[in-house]
């Protein structure tokens, strides 16, 4: 997937987003309603809200997604995002598929992957930033027939491609925030909704955004952006600050072994636990895929590891 090869200057780029624009001006009437020493009237708020009581009961993580193989593993947690990444033509889209399919079809496991969404959250949102309208509808018929339904009204799948960037965020914001619900988003194409991955500032709003808005509506977000051609790494600086933030990366690869056929889920960092066992899908002569028993992959570095190694060399 290539980046949209837009360049403008940052204060362009924040005047067409509108979250930004909020941000933008939160910040702008915080300095002008306040001197450099007026700031007391509201630090005692501040301290209400920030300070954390170690005696408040705070529930455990709620795992919408586990993995499911010699052992279950809770890979995708409420009030966190998500990275799935790899090579170009990895079969991104087909794990994304095997997950929204099982959460449509709460506690089956479909292809190791097994969903416990809550009751009052089976909608799913997906929107899809990079393929056409006819490829699209064929990612969602797939993951209806993974979950054995000819139809779903807790599937709202979305094609955004050819939306201007501005209009694909804030019409994914403006979902999130409306449709009632909603468990678990994924965004197909991350990249197409910043003009430059290499944009840092934009980045890390954009970073910031997403933990916002899966803290404030009780829902998990994972979305796709692709590794460097050659690399481990994700690209840009969008890459970057998605892996320090993210609560789990989880890579697709194609499999040696039979690489026009099969592809190996593994993961590259999860913060919630070490135990994620790696595991391998092929895709079968319906177009459908399917879970490949007894395959080991390789042993891997840590993504941080990887990193430390390439700013190295």
């Amino acid at each position: 997937m290539k980046s949209k090869e837009i360049a403008p200057e940052t204060t362009e780029y924040i005047s067409n987003y509108s979250f930004l624009e909020d941000i933008d001006k939160e910040l702008t009437n915080e300095l002008n309603n306040h001197t450099a020493f007026d700031f007391e009237p509201d630090f005692q708020k501040r301290l209400e809200t920030f300070l954390l009581n170690p005696e408040k009961k705070i529930e455990e993580d709620k795992f919408l997604i586990s993995i499911s193989t010699d052992k279950e593993t809770g890979v995708f947690d409420v009030g966190n995002f998500s990275i799935i990444t790899g090579q170009q033509k990895s079969r991104k889209t087909f794990l994304l598929s095997i997950i929204a399919s099982s959460y449509l079809k709460p506690k089956e496991n479909i292809v190791n992957v097994v969903s416990m969404p809550p009751e009052d959250k089976p909608k799913i949102l997906y929107f899809d930033t990079e393929q056409s309208e006819r490829d699209a509808q064929r990612v969602q018929h797939r993951i209806l027939k993974l979950a054995n339904l000819e139809k779903s009204e807790n599937l709202n799948y979305f094609n955004l491609r050819g939306a201007e960037i501005e209009i694909q965020l804030s019409f994914i914001i403006e979902c999130i925030e409306k449709i009632k619900n909603v468990g678990f988003v994924i965004i197909d194409g991350i990249a197409d909704l910043l003009p430059a991955v290499n944009d840092e500032s934009a980045a890390k709003l954009l970073v910031r955004k997403l933990m916002d808005l899966t803290q404030k509506n009780s829902i998990h977000i994972t979305a796709v952006l692709h590794q460097n051609k050659g690399s481990e790494t994700l690209s840009g600086w969008l890459g970057s600050d998605v892996v320090r933030k993210a609560s789990a990366v989880i890579k697709v690869s194609r499999c040696k072994e039979l690489p026009n056929k099969r592809s190996v889920v593994s993961c590259m960092d999860l913060r919630s636990s070490e135990n994620f066992t790696d595991f391998t899908f092929e895709i079968g002569e319906n177009g459908l895929p399917f879970s490949v028993e007894n395959f080991k992959q390789k042993a891997r570095l840590p993504i941080n590891l990887i990193l430390e190694r390439e700013q190295i060399a």
